[in-house]
C-alpha cells in the first residue's frame, strides 16, 4: 500500500460503517456519517464488515470501476451485461438525494479481489495497492494549448536553475479536518479562519542564485573568492501547481523570467498580484495569500463568487507569513505576527472567526468526557454546526460559504486543517458537471 504525495486527502480507506440512520421515503438505503462526510448504504449492508471509503473529488481507476463493473457505459465493465453509475472519468461526485447531500462513496472490501489476495484491516488508507492506483485525486482536463516545447523547456528551465534550495518553498498540503481531529489537544491555542474560494498565490523575497556574467564566471571558476553568487529576488507562483515549477522571477541581474506554461485565465493574475505588493516583502518574506474576485479582463477567478469586488477588481487575502534565512531555515509567523505584517503595509488577512484556547470553543460540555476523541468529536460537530451549510456572507452574489480552517497557532510548521461545506461540494459539482476549469484542480484543493 501506498500514499502518493499530492493525494492524501483522496485515499481508500478502510471502514466498519458507523451506526444507520433512517432516511425519510426511503426503505431501502441507510445514511451514515464517515469522517463527516454523508453517504448512503445499503439498509443490510452489515456492521462488522470491512468497507472502502472515497471522499467527493476522488478519481477510481478504470482497473477498478471495469472489474466491478461501475461503469455507466456497460462496454467499459467486465461484466457488459452490468451497468453502474460512474462516467468516464472516474470521479466520485458530491450528489443530494431525497434532501441528503452525499459526499463520498462506500464499497465493500472484497471490491479489490481482482488484484488477488490482500490482508486489509481497519484504518489502512491508500491511493496505491498491489500496483494500482486505485484512488487519486481528480484533475480536469485542460484543452489550454501550451506553447512551442523549445521556447518552453529554455524559459522553465531557467526558472529552475535560479532557484536556490530551502528558499522558496510551495504551500504545505492542507489535511481534511475530519480525518485529523487526533491532531488537536486540550490545551492547543487555535484559529479559525474563513475559508475563500479563490486561487492560491505566493509572493516571495528570497535568495536567487546570480547572474554572474561571462567575465565573473571565469573568475569564479579559477577560484577568485568573494564573488557575490547569491542576491535577493523576487519569485510569485501559485500555490503548488501540477508543473512543480514557479510562476515567474525577478533579480536585479537577470531579466525577468515568466513561466512559459498556458494557465486557466486569459490574463496572469499571479503577476497581477505581484506587481500590486511587491513593495510589501522585505527580506526573505514569503507571503501565502487567497486570490479571489475578478480577472483583470472582468472573468470570475472562481465563478460568482465576487467577494464584493467590482468587475475587473480583486483581493489579495494573506493566511500565511514566514521568514526564509540566508541557510534556508524558515521562521513561521504566529497569527498576531500575520496581522502586524498585514497592518504594517496594508494587507488583508483571511477573516478571524475565532481565536484562543481549543477548550474556550463553544460549549463547555464539549469537554466533560475524559477520552479525546470524544470531546474532538463534540468540538468537530461544533463548528459543523456553527459554520457550515451557510451562504457567503462576503459576497454580493447568492453562494454557498465554502468552509472553514483550523490552525494550530504557535507551532514551528504550518499546521492547518480544512471543513468544507456540503452545499459548497455541491454546488463545485455542478461547475464540474457544467466543464468549468476550475483551477482548484491545480492548486491545493
Amino acid at each position: 500500500m501506498k500514499i502518493i504525495e499530492g493525494n492524501e486527502n483522496y485515499t481508500a480507506i478502510v471502514i466498519k460503517l458507523p451506526v444507520k440512520q433512517n432516511v425519510p421515503a426511503l426503505d431501502n438505503l441507510k445514511r451514515v456519517t464517515i469522517f463527516g462526510n454523508d453517504v448512503l448504504v445499503g439498509k443490510n449492508d452489515g456492521e462488522d464488515d470491512l468497507y472502502l471509503f472515497f471522499c467527493a473529488g476522488t478519481k477510481l481507476s478504470q482497473k477498478f470501476l471495469s472489474n466491478n463493473n461501475l461503469y455507466r457505459d456497460h462496454l467499459l465493465n467486465s461484466n457488459q451485461e452490468l451497468k453502474g453509475f460512474f462516467e468516464q472519468n472516474g470521479r466520485v461526485k458530491a450528489l443530494k438525494f431525497k434532501g441528503i447531500i452525499s459526499t463520498g462513496f462506500v464499497i465493500p472490501v472484497s471490491s479489490l479481489s481482482y488484484l488477488g489476495e490482500l490482508k486489509l484491516k481497519e484504518g489502512d488508507s491508500f491511493n496505491n495497492i498491489a500496483g494500482d492506483d486505485v484512488a487519486t485525486k481528480y484533475i480536469i482536463p485542460s484543452n489550454i494549448p501550451s506553447a512551442g516545447k523549445k521556447e518552453k523547456n529554455t524559459i522553465n528551465s531557467r526558472l529552475v536553475e535560479l532557484l536556490i534550495p530551502n528558499q522558496f518553498r510551495f504551500h504545505e498540503q492542507t489535511n481534511h479536518l475530519s480525518r485529523n481531529l487526533d491532531k488537536l489537544y486540550p490545551d492547543d491555542i487555535i484559529i479559525i479562519t474563513d475559508k475563500w474560494h479563490g486561487s492560491s498565490c505566493i509572493l516571495s523575497k528570497v535568495l536567487i542564485k546570480k547572474n554572474l556574467g561571462i567575465f565573473n564566471r571565469i573568475l569564479n571558476k579559477i577560484g577568485i573568492k568573494n564573488i557575490p553568487t547569491q542576491e535577493w529576488g523576487y519569485i510569485y507562483s501559485s500555490g503548488k501547481p501540477k508543473s512543480n515549477l514557479v510562476k515567474g522571477i525577478e533579480t536585479n541581474s537577470s531579466p525577468a523570467y515568466t513561466n512559459s506554461n498556458q494557465d486557466y485565465y486569459s490574463s496572469n493574475i499571479w503577476k497581477r498580484a505581484f506587481d500590486d505588493w511587491k513593495h510589501t516583502l522585505e527580506d526573505g518574506i514569503s507571503l501565502y495569500g487567497e486570490l479571489v474576485g475578478y480577472t483583470k479582463n472582468g472573468g470570475y477567478i472562481q465563478n460568482k463568487y465576487d467577494y464584493s469586488c467590482k468587475p475587473g477588481e480583486y483581493k489579495f487575502i494573506i493566511y500565511r507569513i514566514t521568514y526564509t534565512k540566508s541557510d534556508g531555515s524558515k521562521i513561521e509567523f504566529s497569527w498576531q505576527q500575520i496581522k502586524n505584517y498585514c497592518l504594517k503595509y496594508g494587507l488583508e488577512h483571511v477573516k478571524e472567526l475565532y481565536f484562543g484556547k481549543i477548550t474556550k470553543f463553544g460549549s463547555p460540555n464539549n469537554f466533560e468526557i475524559g477520552e479525546e476523541e470524544h470531546w474532538m468529536k463534540n468540538v468537530y460537530d461544533e463548528f459543523c454546526f456553527t459554520y457550515l451549510e451557510k451562504d457567503c456572507k462576503w459576497c454580493i452574489n447568492t453562494v454557498p460559504s465554502e468552509g472553514i480552517v483550523v490552525r494550530r497557532d504557535g507551532m514551528d510548521s504550518f499546521e492547518a486543517y480544512k471543513l468544507k461545506s456540503k452545499k459548497f461540494l455541491l454546488d463545485e459539482e455542478k461547475e464540474l458537471e457544467k466543464g468549468e476549469e476550475n483551477l482548484n484542480s491545480e492548486e491545493n484543493a
